[in-house]
């Protein structure tokens, strides 16, 4: 189990996104560090569109959020 606990992450477009708030956590729960915004991860929502990945997510011990995001292709750190 992570000291990151993924509040939201949702990954498409502002049209169409499909909430990948489980994906991340299970991602982070794995030991991933970083996570890269891509088809692989997290399907296909809108094909032809480039696509981001927004998350906000807490770190054991902070006492605010961090809200970050992403362009298709780059990653996400969670730090």
């Amino acid at each position: 189990m992570s000291n990151i606990k993924v509040h939201w992450a949702t990954f498409g477009t502002n049209e169409n996104a499909y909430l990948v708030t489980s994906r991340v956590q299970q991602l982070v729960d794995q030991g991933y560090e970083k996570v890269q915004a891509n088809e692989k991860n997290f399907g296909d929502p809108q094909p032809g569109y480039q696509y981001q990945l927004a998350v906000q997510f807490e770190l054991e011990g902070e006492e605010e959020p961090k809200v970050a995001a992403c362009v298709y292709n780059h990653t996400i750190a969670f730090q």
